[in-house]
């Protein structure tokens, strides 16, 4: 477990958390905007889960794997649930599924709003900001921010989980890339500017290391578990070099030696915090 007195301690890559301010810089805000009517196109197309590319699809799913095995030892029956971030509401119907007390997702674009509606019916869906959720202190028992905290500008990021903080009443469970993950420090050393394409593609603007990770949820009453990092083959990898599908079952196991070998260098982190 990770405290604010042994916050320093933590830092496991000896980086120091980016510093945030009160207020967005105009530069900022403007990016927020364009990645709010991109969403909204974005909500209205993408398949993730089905997507046409063998890899993009794994890649969801193992990681859609990974965030509900942690999900399952937290949620339980009739606990109520928010996903932050909903999307096309995999996660709100997953905790629908077993048997959550009551159902929620909020997101930026109305777009994904209506997807996860029509996935969900009997969930609560609203479109709002993540800085601004329309719920009371500590009213939901589980809350999740998946693959969000990366769309929200470095000066915002801390204002955000506290309000993620603020309406959870026990676990708030957080999701990002890891920016240091090997294969991207490699990419980024080969191709920085290919990397960086890719990452203007998908809207990452602010990726995170496990320190400032962890930095981002420090604070009295909260206890932060040690984040858990899994490799997951990213989708380019696969694309790139056209890998065969074949191929699944040898990729599992590449990650899970890697998860053992080197397990601060994988691409998806996740993060437990649970108030005390």
């Amino acid at each position: 477990m990770v405290n604010v007195k042994k916050a320093t301690d933590r830092l496991d890559d000896h980086q120091t958390p980016r510093p945030s301010t009160d207020e967005s810089r105009p530069e900022d805000m403007a990016a927020a905007d364009a990645l709010r009517e991109r969403y909204e196109r974005e909500g209205a197309t993408t398949q993730r889960y089905d997507s046409s590319s063998y890899w993009d699809r794994r890649y969801h799913v193992r990681r859609f794997e990974e965030v509900t095995g942690t999900l399952a030892r937290l949620l339980e029956p009739g606990a109520s649930f928010l996903d932050v971030g909903c999307g096309t509401g995999e996660y709100v119907r997953w905790a629908a599924d077993r048997g959550a007390g009551a159902t929620n997702g909020v997101d930026l674009a109305e777009e994904y709003c209506e997807r996860t509606r029509a996935l969900v019916p009997t969930a609560r869906v609203e479109r709002c900001d993540a800085s601004a959720l329309p719920f009371a202190d500590q009213e939901v028992d589980v809350v999740l921010c998946s693959e969000v905290i990366e769309h929200i500008p470095y000066a915002d990021q801390a204002r955000v989980v506290q309000e993620l903080q603020r309406v959870t009443r026990r676990h708030l469970v957080i999701t990002t890339p890891n920016t240091g993950a090997a294969l991207r420090v490699l990419a980024r050393r080969l191709a920085r500017g290919k990397v960086a394409e890719l990452d203007d593609e998908v809207g990452h603007i602010a990726l995170l290391r496990r320190a400032e990770l962890v930095a981002l949820a420090l604070r009295t009453g909260w206890v932060v578990e040690p984040v858990r990092v899994h490799h997951i083959t990213p989708p380019v990898i696969g694309e790139l070099l056209r890998l065969p599908s074949a191929l699944d079952r040898t990729a599992h196991v590449v990650e899970r030696a890697a998860d053992r070998v080197v397990s601060r260098a994988g691409n998806a982190m996740i993060m437990v915090c649970t108030r005390v």
